[in-house]
């Protein structure tokens, strides 16, 4: 609306009597802004339920799809690599989603036991990323 109201006001300017500039400015962007509110081109319609439907598309995109899948099986190899017990607390918390309840009561051991398990797991998974991003640099620095 200023850039409206400026631009009105320099093609007028002729018109201008020179006479309180604030005021001639002020009505000038006063009845920009009612044009504005009644112009049709604002109105707004809302969308019906079905129509919406139709444009959102609920489904991931193929690249997430992809991105999560590469990354899945990336953190499932990495905990395979582990030695146990923490090969399969970090499988089971990491790869399918179980909680430190859930995993105590599968496998027996107190949930303190199977959170420090977790804990050193993780620890150990991070190493593995940190070595195997720098084993990639440096053979991309090598060709």
């Amino acid at each position: 609306m200023t850039q409206e109201t400026f631009l009105s006001a320099y093609k007028h300017l002729a018109s201008f009597d020179n006479r309180n500039p604030k005021s001639w400015l002020a009505t000038i962007a006063a009845n920009k802004c009612r044009d504005f509110l009644k112009s049709p081109a604002r109105k707004v319609s809302a969308v019906d339920t079905e129509d919406l439907a139709l444009i959102c598309d609920p489904d991931e995109s193929v690249e997430h799809q992809v991105e999560n899948r590469i990354g899945d099986e990336t953190v499932l190899r990495l905990c395979s690599r582990l030695k146990e017990p923490y090969r399969s607390v970090a499988t089971a918390y990491y790869c399918f989603d179980k909680t430190i309840t859930e995993i105590s009561a599968q496998t027996g051991d107190n949930p303190k036991t199977v959170a420090t398990r977790l804990y050193r797991a993780k620890s150990l998974l991070k190493a593995m990323v940190k070595e195997e991003s720098t084993c990639s640099c440096s053979q991309l620095t090598g060709i």
